[in-house]
Formats: structure tokens, sequence, C-alpha cells
């Protein structure tokens, strides 16, 4: 369920500073105002590192390799994405002084459907994979919506709040000078070393907010 409200508005009058009086008796107003809409999580997304150590690079690479050739494999036929994405090759010494090549590649995991993609995320675990972070999100057709419910409900106020402010100096708004636009949305991150029981969606809504501000003319 989607919820949509607005936090409140701020405004700035013509006697301020920021404000000014032209010589056709055109007052600028500087007003702002946030909306926020709501909805519950609807995407799991877990991040993991493939690695494989070796005497060579080569063989490291290969090992990793290999294993990205068979994630990407298995996640073809489940109803999760993944992608294929940083990939690295460091040399290091360990305390005898012997040289060893470390191969890592990133992999995200994504879906709508938390069992299918745990159950993949368990098993490259169990195959060697670290698992580096595991987050509640939302899908992008539900940001964007979010969004738009956002950015209607702080224009729907900030016309409100100019009306208003207009008539008790007065005025009238004649127009809308220039309006800027600022979005916010963080997702919630629950980080896990080890998967021994499935993350749980809890009644925590995910946020997005939508800030308008604006120079609105008014005149006598």
């Amino acid at each position: 369920m989607k919820r949509v409200y607005w936090l409140g508005s701020a405004l700035t009058l013509a006697m301020l500073p920021t404000c000014s009086m032209a010589a056709d008796n055109l007052t600028t107003l500087y007003l702002s105002a946030t909306g926020k809409a709501q909805a519950t999580p609807t995407l799991l997304t877990a991040n993991m590192t493939l690695q494989a150590e070796a005497s060579d690079a080569a063989a490291a690479q290969a090992q990793v390799n290999a294993m990205s050739q068979r994630v990407t494999k298995e996640a073809a036929g489940s109803p999760v994405d993944l992608s294929v994405q940083d990939y690295s090759v460091a040399q290091s010494e360990n305390k005898a002084g012997a040289t060893h090549w470390l191969a890592q590649q990133t992999i995200v995991i994504s879906g709508k459907e938390a069992e299918p993609l745990l159950k993949l995320t368990a098993k490259y675990q169990s195959e060697g994979a670290a698992l580096s972070g595991l987050s509640w999100s939302l899908d992008d057709a539900t940001h964007d919506a979010l969004m738009r419910d956002a950015r209607a409900d702080a224009l729907h106020h900030l016309q409100v709040d100019a009306q208003q402010t207009a008539q008790v100096m007065g005025m009238h708004v004649q127009r809308y000078k220039t309006i800027r636009v600022e979005t916010l949305y963080t997702p919630r991150p629950m980080m896990m070393a080890r998967m021994a029981a499935a993350p749980q969606r809890t009644d925590d809504a995910q946020t997005v907010s939508v800030t308008i501000s604006a120079d609105v003319i008014l005149t006598p």
C-alpha cells in the first residue's frame, strides 16, 4: 500500500533579503514544500564476491571465471536477476614469504521473491563466495510511481501555500518563475555475514521524498 503525505512548507516573503520588489510592483516570493510517498519494500538484493587463490594469476583467474560462468548459468533458470560486475587480481605474500594471487569478482543478485534468491545465495556461500550485503529496497516501477505521487503532493501544497500567502498579503499569484525539484530515496540495508535465516520484511516502509521550491511572482 502506498501512503502519501505532506511534511510542510517554508516560505520567504518580499520583506526578507532574498525577495525583491520590481519597479512594476511585482513581488517575488520564494516558497518550498516537501512531500513523501511510502510503500513496503519490494526488491531483495544480495551483493557477493567470488574469489579464488592460486600460485599464479592465470590459475586464480581461471577459477573465478569458472565460478562466474557456473553461477550465471544457475541463475538463468531462476526468478532472480544476476549481474557480474567488478573484477580484480592482486598479488600478495604470506608470512613465510611465499607469493600467491587472489582473483575476485563481484556479483549482484536481485529479485522480488526472497526464497529463491536466498537459496542461491546460501549455495554460493557454501561454495566459497562471500556475502557482503543484503538489503530490501524498491523495484524501479514502484520507485517511479512513488516519486510521481510525492512530486504531485508537493506541487499541490506549494500551490495552496502560494495562494494563501498571496491572499493574506492582499495580492494575487501571477506565475511561477522558476521551479526546482529535489528527490531523496535511501534503501534500508540489512548486513549479514551468514545466511542462517531469511531476512524478514517488516512494516517499515521505504520512503521517497520530493522537495519542490519555486520563485512565485505576486501582483497587487
